[in-house]
């Protein structure tokens, strides 16, 4: 998903998100001036920022040419026109300043290399006797009171010194910076050094921090320039995690980074952290390193990759084998590889059973007691009769046909699944036409048709139903408040957690698994059941636009913007933090609206849509079954589920902390890989078995 980034410009200050197009026009959120166009593009991949040039572009990265996409650190400069952008990814901020018509503004230095050295954009010629003269002018004027010079002199020396001194501004992160200057004398005072002209070496230092040295060519010209900006960068801190003896890979950011047992340095900032090991489930957890350069010690415990079945039949003792392997009689307990397994059951004199069932890593899924229902005795037999010589053969009718099924009700409930609603088969148009206000170049417009009819929750998933199937689940808490009451919508899931729920709900109530573990991830049966999953980008669109299957709207409560006052749960006024703290600087809300709820509300607090559903534009974006693809074909497409392919899955809807008008509308998409407090997720299922 963007990240949110403060702007300090000359006139003031503004929020936005990132990417983040720079350079001048309409299609420029950030304005710079002697640019035309787009001249480059602010990226984020996680905590990570990005600075993309666009082709024929003319920018700089700290006086280097910016030919391709670069990493960008904290209090990196970008030259862009007549104009400096220097970046903060550490505190999501962007310093502009402007240059033109002053070309006297020094450049905002950082580390400097060794043998580089910084020196004022105006250069000062001293005259190096002038001090020496006057001294002897006043010599020779005071030749007969050489007691009284000689105790005038040292005064007369301070005196020279401090005025020869140069007050050199400068902005130090921490600000308790110690800095240390080569030369006979200089000092700090508040938020300046005061140096002799010359060649000086600073070093900087700070516990907890890497030290950073800087050559400086000290004339009065700095006295008047932009402040000397240094940044510590904190040291990173040092881990020994112990994985109780099991030989595994650790992987920071996506990138492996050390084997364990072991020890791995990890830089200040939000991590995520995987540890793979053969036969093992992945840990997967979201690390906030403090640095500073402190020990720490982590200790994980790795799951097996088996999970355990347990069941029983009525009458006891029948015999069970699971993928075509006797294991045994009921009752029974048994260990089992995590996956999609078949499972049959067979008594003699009783109907045999069989079912596909998912085991989950680490978890036992227990099918309670099945009854082998006795088989309806045999019809008399003519045959039989025949050949007793008592009766001659009698004709018998064809069997009748079975009746056609009933269609599928319109809604159908249960407790952990809530109710859902029935959306018949039909055609639309997806995505955003390309003058639509707001519009994102993801929004690909084109015509889908969906031919089965399915089932979508009129409501999010609460804590409650989660905590049914995950106990120890935390939702968290924000802006001081709990986001764990039983009735709110269930936050802070990981796509593979939502997928899990909706199999082990599946089973419990005695449906097929829709989805099976292939090629190490998750994937949806083929051909498609009715078991629980994941709705598709195409078919939450579809109800979030449907009115009566030939009229839809642009939004779930009309066709127009604003929203009404608590028509969803968003980032009105009353979500802004109410005290100091991180979350300050980048709050911003929808201006003008209300909805009374800071946090996630409780599931069906606001109005429903035409069709019937609450919360498709609020309360918690919602996973999407599909894997995100950032330009969809345009072509039309029936029934699309996505690419069959790994990576981050697509994400629809708005949430409590939406605060941009152009995301609450049903066409915006974005992408995400990991769990985050703004996001849950809602069941569906087909109506029928695919034929």
């Amino acid at each position: 998903m963007g990240a949110a980034v403060r702007i300090h410009e000359p006139l003031g200050e503004r929020a936005a998100m990132l990417p983040l197009a720079v350079g001048d026009g309409e299609e420029a959120g950030l304005r710079v001036p002697g640019v035309a166009g787009v001249a480059l593009t602010l990226e984020n991949r996680g905590a990570q920022w990005l600075a993309r040039p666009a082709p024929g572009a003319t920018a700089w990265l700290n006086g280097q040419p910016l030919l391709e996409a670069a990493a960008l650190d904290a209090a990196d400069v970008i030259g862009l026109g007549s104009a400096q952008i220097i970046v903060r990814p550490d505190t999501g901020e962007l310093h502009v300043k402007h240059l033109a018509g002053n070309a006297t503004v020094a450049p905002v230095q950082q580390e400097v290399l060794p043998g580089a050295e910084v020196v004022a954009g105006v250069q000062q010629v001293f005259a190096a006797g002038a001090v020496d003269a006057g001294a002897a002018r006043a010599g020779r004027r005071r030749a007969g009171g050489w007691l009284l010079l000689a105790g005038l002199v040292p005064l007369l020396a301070a005196g020279l010194l401090l005025f020869a001194l140069v007050p050199v501004p400068v902005q130090l992160q921490p600000q308790d910076t110690i800095v240390q200057a080569s030369g006979p004398f200089d000092w700090r005072a508040g938020g300046k050094l005061f140096l002799l002209p010359g060649r000086r070496t600073l070093t900087f230092s700070h516990a907890g921090y890497r030290s950073q040295g800087l050559a400086l060519q000290v004339t009065h010209a700095l006295a008047d320039a932009q402040p000397l900006a240094v940044t510590l960068a904190r040291l990173p801190d040092r881990y020994t995690i112990d994985t109780g003896g099991v030989a595994a890979g650790l992987l920071v950011d996506g990138g492996s980074a050390a084997q364990l047992p072991g020890t791995v340095e990890l830089n200040a900032g939000t991590h995520e952290l995987l540890v793979r090991a053969p036969g093992h489930v992945d840990y997967v957890s979201r690390m906030v390193v403090e640095g500073g350069g402190h020990q720490r010690h982590l200790q994980i415990t790795l799951q097996p990759a088996t999970g355990w079945l347990v069941l029983d039949t009525m009458p006891a003792g029948g015999r069970i084998s699971i993928d075509g392997k006797a294991q045994g009689s009921a009752p029974l307990r048994v260990e089992l590889d995590a996956g999609l397994r078949h499972l049959a059951i067979a008594a003699p004199g009783r109907r045999g059973w069989s079912s596909d069932i998912a085991i989950i890593a680490g978890r036992t899924l227990d099918l309670g007691r099945i009854d082998l229902a006795v088989p309806p005795p045999p019809p008399a037999s003519s045959a039989v009769a025949q050949l007793a010589g008592t009766a001659p053969p009698v004709a018998t009718a064809a069997p009748a046909a079975p009746p056609p099924p009933p269609p599928p009700a319109a809604r159908i409930t249960s407790p952990l699944a809530g109710t859902l609603i029935l959306l018949p088969a039909g055609r639309y148009l997806q995505g955003s036409e390309r003058r639509e206000q707001g519009r994102r170049n993801n929004e690909v417009q084109r015509e889908v048709t969906l031919t089965r009819a399915f089932y979508l929750a009129e409501n999010e998933v609460s804590n409650a139903q989660f905590r049914a199937f995950k106990a120890d689940h935390v939702s968290g808490i924000a802006l001081d408040k709990s986001l764990d009451l039983d009735q709110q919508a269930v936050s802070n899931v990981t796509w593979d957690e939502a997928v899990e729920y909706c199999n082990w709900l599946s089973l419990r109530e005695g449906l097929p698994a829709a989805y099976e573990r292939r090629d190490g991830r998750w994937q949806l049966i083929v051909p498609f059941n009715r078991g629980y999953r994941l709705p598709s980008e195409a078919e939450w669109e579809y109800a979030a636009r449907y009115v009566d299957g030939k009229s839809w709207q642009r939004y779930p409560w009309g066709d127009a913007l604003p929203p009404p006052a608590g028509a969803e749960n968003l980032g009105g006024a009353e979500s802004l933090p109410t005290k100091p703290g991180p979350d300050v600087r980048l709050a911003s809300s929808l201006p003008g609206y209300r909805d009374d709820h800071a946090v996630v509300a409780p599931i069906g607090s606001y109005l429903r849509s035409p069709a019937g559903f609450h919360d498709l534009e609020g309360n918690v974006s919602e996973w999407m079954h599909d894997v995100y693809v950032s330009l969809p074909d345009a072509q039309p497409v029936t029934d699309p589920m996505g690419p069959a392919t790994d990576g981050p899955h697509a994400v629809r809807g708005a949430n409590w902390r939406t605060a941009s008008i152009a995301e609450l509308r049903p066409a915006w998409r974005d992408r995400a890989a990991a769990a985050a407090q703004t996001l849950g997720f809602r069941l569906a299922r087909f109506a029928e078995d695919a034929t």
